[in-house]
């Protein structure tokens, strides 16, 4: 799937007809203007600072409505996006992918209990505080009661301790 689409006729500067799907802006143009910002930016970083910061103050409320409607809208990539953040140990990311390609894996069903999950957390096999990675082969979808009991448990004797022998 591409974010570009081309409409056929050019641009009012002649550039070819391809746009962008969510504003209709010309791609030619938009690298022209993308570039002549970042050099005033790098130019004014003090006045660009003001402004973003007055313009943050004057529309706080519009922002932080229309994030909430986001993380509303996307739970799965908010999910993830969480994830990486508490785990910035190595390079390693996640994404939205690995996480339904591990959900199907498991049959949508919590890794320990083997409950149908309706929502989810996810949960690193081996906790990153004792040396786990942050990493998609590490990672496991629990339902939100086993995740709360496992916490940073060890993954053996925590699964011994709920009666399997491993």
């Amino acid at each position: 799937m591409t974010d570009k689409t081309y409409l056929g006729k050019p641009c009012k500067h002649g550039h070819d007809g391809t746009r962008y799907k969510s504003n209709s802006i010309c791609v030619e143009c938009h690298k022209k203007y993308a570039h002549v910002c970042k050099n005033w930016i790098e130019k004014n970083k003090e006045r660009h600072l003001s402004n973003s910061q007055e313009w943050y103050k004057n529309h706080k409320e519009q922002k932080r409505q229309k994030q909430k409607d986001w993380n509303k809208a996307n739970p799965d990539k908010l999910r993830v996006h969480y994830q990486n953040r508490k785990s910035r140990v190595g390079n390693q990311r996640i994404n939205e992918k690995d996480i339904k390609f591990i959900f199907s894996l498991q049959k949508g069903c919590c890794a320990i209990c083997r409950t149908t999950l309706d929502s989810y957390e996810i949960d690193h096999i081996k906790p990153l505080s004792l040396g786990g990675k942050h990493e998609k082969d590490n990672i496991q979808i629990l339902c939100r009661s086993c995740n709360r009991v496992k916490h940073a448990k060890d993954p053996i004797i925590f699964m011994q301790s709920r009666g399997y022998l491993l």
